[in-house]
């Protein structure tokens, strides 16, 4: 196993609504008065693998009461863990979760963390698959592998701005909970993540035949690609323990024998 091996984590982020007057309740794009701008509520993170899930929220700091208040130190943790991860995965991750947060860096003037890639279920489920629905909750009572808190609705959010104690109990719960289910879809949508960035690249170090996603060297030979224009063909495998299917070194045609099927 590698010494460098990449830190993956993965994320929730729970961001409080825009507030607004309007003049009807029919025509709700005539808004008379933007009284507050969204802002940043909470977020979980976790290690892959971990047991640990680290959920962070405006009322954790010093001199909360309400609203936004703390929204800069809040931002400024999350700053941190991101930097300091080589992979986030999330549910709706790339549309919404990172441009929050990144909003967030820049009007308080973070500058962006280290580059890390992402991965972003809902964008799985979406390429491979056509569904009635790519909901995280959906996704996860299809394949029977968990759920998301139930809870009342925007009410608590609306309680969480106004500083209701017991509503920040129950929207930390419900942030810890959303990143312990996503970890659980995430491996069970492995196989079908294309475009997976390169685990055993990242580590920086040689590690011999591993399955590029997960370092198992559960590597079962499945083949051979079909053959270029030049009749050169790679050796095919499956990972035993992620289900991936990989590519191995190319192989010339004439030398390779097929043993396997």
């Amino acid at each position: 196993m590698s010494k460098n091996k990449p830190r993956i984590g993965i994320m929730d982020l729970e961001n409080a609504p825009h507030s607004a007057l309007v003049w009807s309740t029919y025509n709700i794009d005539r808004i008379a008065h933007l009284s507050e701008t969204g802002y940043l509520l909470s977020y979980a993170i976790k290690e892959l693998g971990s047991k640990q899930t680290k959920v962070k929220a405006l009322c954790d700091y010093k001199g909360y009461k309400s609203g936004n208040d703390c929204e800069e130190q809040l931002a400024k943790d999350l700053w941190k863990d991101l930097d300091s991860y080589d992979i986030i995965i999330g549910h709706n991750m790339d549309r919404f979760d990172m441009k929050k947060a990144n909003a967030a860096f820049y009007k308080y003037g973070l500058g962006k963390p280290s580059p890390y890639a992402t991965v972003d279920t809902l964008k799985v489920s979406r390429r491979n698959f056509m569904l009635h629905s790519n909901k995280l909750d959906d996704l996860l009572g299809l394949r029977q592998i968990g759920q998301k808190l139930k809870h009342e609705g925007m009410g608590l959010w609306v309680k969480c701005m106004h500083g209701d104690k017991t509503a920040w109990r129950k929207m930390i719960k419900y942030n810890r909970i959303d990143v312990i289910e996503t970890e659980k879809l995430y491996v069970d949508m492995l196989p079908w993540i294309e475009n997976h960035p390169n685990v055993a690249a990242l580590s920086g170090e040689d590690l011999g035949l591993v399955c590029n996603t997960c370092l198992s060297d559960n590597l079962i030979k499945r083949g051979l690609t079909k053959p270029t224009a030049a009749g050169m063909r790679k050796q095919r495998y499956k990972c035993g323990d992620c289900g991936k299917w990989l590519q191995g070194a190319v192989v010339q045609k004439a030398l390779v024998i097929r043993n396997d099927k």
